[in-house]
């Protein structure tokens, strides 16, 4: 199963949002690999540079966002729900989904599945989404990281939004915290609202932490 670390074997990374982010040696292992490193040349905002110099921001930076989010919420759940049964391979489960949920992003992401997609192949109902998931399976096998299958699967639908996808024994909250089909609020949202208003210049007043302690499962 996926594996928790001890604080001796982490490393931090300096975000100008979220300041210090832990990030574990499984969550390094996928990190320090060429398809997720390519995300550093995905623009978060596509096109929109051209008209906010300040938008040349990447999927990379995003990504690294979501995975602390996710983990924030899904430890927060763990530690104030007790009753919840939320074992260290969920939490890291949801957390790996939450960095890898943009992996299948193409040059100028939304760009490349609004626009580009649509134009080369008409009628194909193509998501990131689904790109992501490819991708990630990839990463794993081109990477010789090996996680059980059932993890895998897991962590897919948890990038879909899609407890269908998995094992029905999987708690369905835990797939509203990266990718929420049923409201759309979801720790995805929580990064880029206050990453992409920083970054085009529009410091909005927004606290994903007060969201996050917030938060309870019912």
């Amino acid at each position: 199963m996926v594996e928790s670390s001890t604080s001796v074997e982490m490393r931090y990374i300096k975000d100008q949002i979220h300041d210090y982010i832990c990030i574990s040696p499984l969550l390094s292992s996928i990190i320090d690999t060429k398809e997720f490193q390519r995300l550093r040349y995905v623009k978060q905002l596509g096109t929109s540079y051209m008209v906010w110099p300040g938008a040349s921001h990447n999927r990379f930076e995003h990504c690294l966002g979501v995975a602390h989010l996710a983990r924030s919420m899904v430890e927060h759940l763990r530690l104030n729900q007790p009753e919840l049964g939320i074992t260290p391979r969920e939490v890291n489960c949801v957390q790996i989904a939450g960095l890898c949920h943009d992996l299948g992003h193409g040059p100028w992401s939304h760009v490349w599945d609004g626009l580009f997609m649509p134009s080369v192949s008409p009628g194909t109902k193509w998501k990131h989404e689904d790109g992501s998931k490819m991708m990630f399976r990839a990463l794993l096998e081109n990477n010789n990281i090996n996680l059980p299958e059932k993890d895998v699967t897991f962590i897919l639908a948890l990038i879909d939004g899609e407890p269908s996808q998995c094992d029905p024994g999987e708690k369905p909250f835990l797939f509203d915290i990266v990718a929420n089909k049923r409201c759309g609020l979801d720790v995805d949202k929580f990064d880029y609202i206050a990453r992409d208003s920083y970054m085009i210049g529009e410091h909005i007043k927004f606290s994903a932490q007060r969201l996050i302690t917030s938060a309870r499962s019912r």
